[in-house]
């Protein structure tokens, strides 16, 4: 059988690497693929012959690149913990096509699988059928990419969307020229004018789990990341505020020239903090918009899409701009 020319990357984003998995996927490729490489990021090599309850750690693996051919660990340090790898992945990737995998949860049947609609695709974004969530995470699932949605502007993500995808070079490029800090595979808002497929998959086992802060702090970080809505938002609130204690200032003029029985010095300290708070909001809703501006002219993405061209554009040059002398 020939083998498929085509350089393979294949991205491991699961920490803990068990070696048996490691050699099954290896001889999977061997089979189908002239040129691979397998990355890894700090990982963490198990032997799953091990008893479960063993306290025994597996031991040490002796001349590691020598029995896995094909294999590139990364040794990070970051301060970030494992945020950025997916980032790191695309910097030192070499293949004509990068497939980012998870042992633990996607199959080796489903990696070759979603190998085989890269060539006619830019994009392959595993959806997943079954999340393998409860009654409640089911319900923060929908609750979190709503959120994204009325916060951010990740109108093209969609909650059965997984990291396990496939991603050719010119997509890889783009990424790494437009887009900043990209934690996510998932909610990457990838250019409209890249043929994209969904292939769909049942994972093997539930993703790890990530607690309820962390879960939020990552919404935090992609909605004031990718979206400026919040901070529109507010300044339309400050604005609002700043109207509404205009709107006061003039109902306390009012009173005071209609109502001569009030209280002394109401009308003063009225009008002193209604002056102060006006100011105030109406500062913070000029600085807001000014903060917007210089952020906007600060991001790497572009502010819109060319997704499609036609034209009946006819050049006849009679007349050459460059001679040749003889």
């Amino acid at each position: 059988m020939q083998l498929d020319s085509t350089f393979i990357s294949i991205a491991l984003l699961n920490k803990e690497v068990d070696c048996a998995r490691l050699a099954e996927l290896q001889d999977t490729l061997n089979k189908h693929f002239a040129y691979y490489e397998i990355l890894l990021i700090n990982p963490i090599f198990t032997h799953s012959s091990l008893a479960e309850n063993s306290i025994t750690p597996p031991p040490p693996i002796q001349g590691l690149l020598e029995n896995y051919p094909n294999l590139r660990i990364l040794e990070v340090r970051s301060s970030a913990g494992t945020a950025f790898d997916c980032e790191i992945f695309l910097q030192n990737c070499i293949g004509d096509y990068l497939l980012f995998a998870d042992l633990q949860t996607q199959s080796i049947k489903d990696c070759l699988e979603i190998l085989k609609f890269a060539p006619t695709h830019d994009i392959v974004i595993g959806t997943r059928l079954d999340k393998k969530q409860n009654f409640f995470e089911k319900i923060f699932s929908r609750a979190f990419y709503i959120s994204l949605r009325i916060f951010g502007d990740f109108t093209k993500c969609k909650h059965n969307y997984s990291d396990f995808c496939v991603l050719n070079r010119k997509v890889i490029h783009s990424l790494l020229s437009t887009q900043t800090q990209i934690k996510l595979l998932r909610l990457v808002q990838f250019d409209e004018a890249f043929s994209k497929y969904e292939y769909p998959f049942t994972p093997l086992a539930k993703s790890p789990n990530k607690s309820f802060l962390q879960n939020l702090n990552l919404g935090i970080d992609y909605i004031t990341q990718h979206s400026f809505k919040l901070l529109r938002i507010g300044t339309i609130l400050c604005l609002l505020m700043a109207f509404f204690n205009f709107c006061y200032g003039i109902f306390v003029s009012i009173s005071f020239l209609l109502k001569p029985y009030i209280e002394g010095g109401w009308t003063s300290s009225s009008l002193y903090a209604v002056s102060v708070n006006f100011v105030i909001f109406l500062m913070l809703c000029i600085l807001g918009e000014y903060l917007r501006v210089m952020l906007l002219s600060m991001r790497k993405e572009r502010l819109y899409e060319v997704i499609d061209e036609k034209s009946n554009l006819e050049l006849y040059i009679a007349e050459k701009n460059v001679e040749t002398q003889k």
